[in-house]
């Protein structure tokens, strides 16, 4: 069980939530997220509204360092008012570049139940500085008329272990 908190960044709201892991099932690693946006940003493209999210990411390892994963999402996002339930589907080959790297490439797609689509491709790279820290660099493009021509981004992330006196994993 894992206590997931993600702050605030260009793409998505501040969001407080759980994940669980529900085991392999048929040779894919399965989780369960269950979380929601808070109504804490201050700009224009949040809801100012707790907004829920589900996601189920999956993976599996193919061999010689190739692995394949995804997430499927709902979000019950709030637009101009009232909920406009989000189908997000992501889908990603990932290549291992020795221990402390990796490769990936990525497709996301957004489908809301009111609004057109919103399809990204995504490619990066991540770098891991001993067992709790990465750094990574990603860089991707819009594939529908609704999305960023390009983007690019740079990222820092940690894993705290013994929070509360227990050892992980």
């Amino acid at each position: 069980m894992e206590l997931r908190l993600a702050l605030p960044s260009r793409f998505e709201g501040f969001s407080l939530g759980l994940k669980r892991q529900l085991g392999p099932v048929h040779g894919f690693d399965v989780s369960l997220i269950v979380a929601a946006s808070l109504p804490v940003a201050s700009t224009a493209q949040y809801s100012h509204r707790v907004d829920p999210f589900l996601k189920i990411p999956w993976s599996r390892e193919v061999g010689q360092g190739w692995s394949i994963g995804g997430i499927q999402s709902v979000f019950w996002l709030t637009d101009d008012g009232r909920r406009n339930p989000t189908w997000e589907a992501t889908l990603v080959l990932e290549r291992e570049l020795g221990r402390s790297a990796y490769a990936f490439a990525e497709y996301g797609g957004d489908y809301p139940q009111r609004g057109g689509s919103k399809q990204t491709a995504h490619f990066g790279a991540a770098y891991k500085i001993g067992s709790n820290n990465q750094v990574d660099l990603h860089f991707g493009f819009g594939l529908s008329p609704m999305t960023p021509n390009r983007f690019f981004a740079v990222g820092y992330s940690f894993r705290i272990d013994r929070l509360w006196g227990r050892r992980s994993p």
